[in-house]
């Protein structure tokens, strides 16, 4: 025997100007939406840090071949400086902004 699932019932659709949602229609609509933004926040924000050198060598690309290409003095470097991109890691930078070692107040 298979089991038996519980089926939704469909959400109504709209299909007039005379057609209405009720208060806890729209509310149970809020209510999933907020859901799949959540998620989908929750998802990207795995992948990056999972992906991490990944994403930043993808979003510094164009800045670091523009350098090359046209001269520091383009990207706004003086010369004779240390001329590196200032990227913190996720971590150093959650340590730096709680006064690392974080202490529990």
């Amino acid at each position: 025997m298979s089991p038996s699932f519980r089926r939704r019932s469909k959400r109504p659709s709209i299909k007039s100007p005379d057609d209405t949602m009720t208060l806890t229609e729209h509310l149970g609509e809020l209510r999933v939406r907020i859901i799949r933004c959540a998620l989908a926040i929750f998802v990207a924000a795995i992948a990056i840090v999972a992906f991490y050198d990944q994403v930043l060598d993808f979003l510094t690309g164009p800045y670091v071949r523009l350098c090359e290409s046209r001269g520091e003095e383009f990207c706004g470097f003086e010369p004779g400086t240390d001329n590196t991109l200032f990227i913190m890691d996720p971590l150093e930078a959650s340590r730096r902004a709680c006064g690392w070692p974080c202490t529990a107040a």
